[in-house]
């Protein structure tokens, strides 16, 4: 992970360097399929977490569910009703491990 963000970083520095040159220079960026790339809002990622570290120390019945905004999710078509039920699981999964983790390193 780290490799692919400095290969990344280092072929992002080549295209400004040679923006001003009249040749073209063909970079070879290939993309590692494990890597996904997100612009998340900071102030409702946080929300999302103290939301999610809540659902997760009462014991939830259905926190995916709760945790959905449902005006944002019944305004959408099939499709990005998909991605966006998929996005929550993911973000939620995320930090599950993470709230695993910190009470793991509690107990020991």
């Amino acid at each position: 992970m780290n490799q692919e963000l400095k290969r990344l970083a280092q072929n992002a520095r080549n295209r400004l360097m040679n923006k001003g040159e009249n040749s073209i220079k063909k970079t070879n960026a290939v993309l590692s399929p494990n890597v996904k790339f997100k612009i998340i809002s900071t102030s409702q990622d946080e929300s999302f977490k103290t939301r999610t570290m809540q659902l997760l120390e009462s014991d939830a019945l259905n926190p995916i569910g709760e945790l959905m905004d449902l005006k944002v999710y019944n305004s959408l078509d099939e499709d990005k009703k998909q991605r966006y039920l998929l996005d929550v699981i993911e973000k939620f999964n995320r930090y599950r491990q993470e709230f695993e983790r910190r009470e793991q390193k509690l107990v020991y």
